[in-house]
């Protein structure tokens, strides 16, 4: 995750849209249906996270999350091992708190964590959950996923989001044949939409590149004018707490962004999260 406490290396910026019409003009014939990779997980990923790839495929979907975030979570937190113990207790694939840690007799025991199938369960219900809580806000959810809600400003949780999100960029690039040498300069846009409406815009990028902040629509798509031909993929969908849909999205950019110097140091000490519209109704 990037923020002001990682420095000018690093640095997520707010994305602000003054003229959301200008994308529903073009969103929809890029963003039509929700994208399907078929039974498998990126080419990315080695043995040591494909060999689950049955089950990981089969809970993303149940999850409606795409394997690939998943298989990204796994990476950072076991890299694939199923047997894994954390130092607080944590255990399996995507280091679910058992029982017996937890003090809650309704979760499975670390035992039971510890298979594949249980853990990803139980994973994948935790991350959704968390996503669903955050509004959409993929970067912070991950954070939360780390440390707890309470802990999503810190610089350790919101490292872990920025590495999770790395590795879900090589995945991606990989699905679109791209090597990992060839995707490692990459700059990741993520848009959340409830009931059609785009309500959030997040970056995340590769060091040392600074992701720009956007004025207006127009600078955005401007910056990126290859956008509806870029490696895009349905990173998640759930329904609110109101009964709205919302989707997640998100666009790779390999390589650095073709904007002026001036542009992407635009308004570079502006991390703070930017709303972009209301919900229907408000």
């Amino acid at each position: 995750m990037m923020s002001h406490t990682r420095g000018a290396k690093n640095v997520i910026l707010c994305l602000v849209l003054l003229t959301a019409t200008l994308f529903t003009a073009w969103l929809p014939a890029r963003v039509q249906a929700d994208s399907d990779e078929g039974d498998h997980i990126s080419p990315f990923w080695g043995s040591a996270i494909s060999q689950w790839n049955d089950w990981i495929v089969y809970w993303a979907r149940e999850r409606e999350l795409d394997p690939d975030l998943v298989a990204a979570v796994i990476r950072k937190e076991s890299i694939g091992r199923a047997q894994a113990v954390g130092p607080y207790g944590a255990v399996g694939l995507m280091m679910v708190t058992p029982a017996e840690v937890s003090g809650l007799p309704w979760r499975p025991s670390a035992e039971e964590l510890k298979q594949p199938d249980v853990n990803l369960r139980w994973g994948t219900g935790m991350l959704k959950q968390i996503i669903r809580e955050s509004s959409g806000d993929l970067i912070r959810a991950l954070a939360a996923y780390n440390g707890g809600w309470e802990q999503v400003h810190l610089a350790a949780t919101q490292r872990y989001a920025h590495s999770v999100l790395a590795f879900y960029a090589y995945a991606i690039a990989g699905r679109y044949g791209y090597t990992y040498q060839q995707s490692k300069v990459w700059t990741m846009v993520l848009m959340t939409r409830v009931n059609g409406r785009i309500t959030l815009i997040r970056t995340d990028s590769s060091g040392p590149m600074l992701a720009p902040c956007f004025e207006s629509a127009v600078a955005f798509r401007r910056l990126f004018p290859s956008m509806v031909n870029a490696p895009r993929v349905r990173v998640a969908r759930f329904v609110d707490q109101d009964g709205y849909e919302t989707l997640i999205d998100a666009w790779l950019f390999i390589g650095r962004p073709t904007a002026s110097l001036q542009e992407q140091m635009a308004s570079v000490a502006l991390p703070a999260l930017s709303q972009v519209g209301q919900r229907p109704g408000q």
